[in-house]
């Protein structure tokens, strides 16, 4: 990725057009990009979920939703405000209409047979006919979920004693010790290549050792999720069949409405694998992850 960046800005663009441009960048790796992209004197148009690096680089936001693009001046964090208003503003203005509306259907009502108000009754189906209702889009869609209670586990949950990884013969770490608590909130953190994603393997019990060793704890249940994860899916399979066979304590009903919480909802479920989209391909795997009790969590 880094390489790839370095090619594209040496040919000294006029338009930069970014996808995902901070993806499997370390931190070190980021900062001199939005500290190139600052200075940079073209135009930059930039998909991204990096709401830091929006709010550091951006000027302006298009928001895309159902089918329209909306523009709001200023950074990431200026959007979702200004969003916030011009939504709140809709509302009155719904609300306003609303109440205007039922006025004149209920003079419409009253007066629909009385002659002396015959014109005054047509006018105000024309006014009815002529309006333009404000609509509000509510399809802004969330996952909604919580982990449900998982079995508590011993205060030790991972010991790594002298841990090393190899892959041929380059050694990504050797002599690597650590010691995870219940409860505790852990960040591998490093530059691109230190073994970030090795190490958080090893931990899961996806990738074994090459020396040392790795001591799981009593009625521990690790559960791993990575970037890589939806690649782990059964392509052949739909949305609803990738549950079956999983933990059986969830009742139909009960995995219908966590597929809901995932924005699954409805025919979706029947949705082949397949043609899903790189980021319901995620969300499915993070499903099937909450569907597994753990009490100990990985993530990459």
């Amino acid at each position: 990725m880094r390489i790839h960046l370095a090619g594209l800005l040496l040919t000294d663009p006029d338009v930069l057009l970014l996808d995902e441009p901070t993806n499997h960048l370390d931190t070190e790796s980021m900062e001199w990009l939005e500290g190139w992209l600052a200075g940079f004197r073209g135009t930059i148009a930039a998909v991204s979920h990096d709401r830091r690096f929006l709010d550091r680089i951006c000027t302006s936001i298009a928001e895309l939703f159902m089918g329209t693009i909306s523009v709001y001046s200023g950074n990431f964090s200026s959007y979702l405000e200004e969003r916030e208003r011009r939504l709140e503003e809709l509302k009155r203005q719904e609300k306003r209409q609303r109440e205007e509306v039922a006025r004149m259907e209920e003079f419409i009502d009253r007066f629909r047979y009385k002659a002396s108000k015959a014109a005054q009754v047509q006018s105000r189906v024309k006014q009815l006919g002529r309006m333009n209702l404000v609509e509000i889009e509510e399809d802004r869609r969330r996952v909604s979920f919580h982990f449900p209670p998982c079995p508590r586990s011993g205060l030790e949950v991972l010991k790594l004693e002298g841990g090393a990884k190899r892959y041929g013969t380059h050694t990504v770490f050797e002599g690597a010790t650590l010691t995870v608590h219940r409860g505790e909130k852990i960040a591998l953190v490093g530059v691109n290549g230190a073994g970030k994603s090795t190490l958080s393997r090893v931990l899961s019990g996806t990738e074994e050792l090459n020396a040392g060793s790795l001591k799981v704890g009593h009625n521990v249940r690790v559960g791993f999720f990575s970037q890589q994860s939806h690649e782990n899916l059964d392509y052949s399979k739909t949305v609803w069949e990738s549950l079956s066979g999983r933990n059986p304590a969830w009742t139909a009903g009960e995995k219908r409405n966590l597929l809901g919480a995932f924005l699954f909802p409805g025919d979706d479920i029947h949705k082949p694998v397949s043609v899903l989209s790189g980021g319901e391909k995620s969300r499915l795997a993070l499903l099937k992850l909450v569907m597994e009790d753990a009490n100990c969590l990985v993530l990459d």
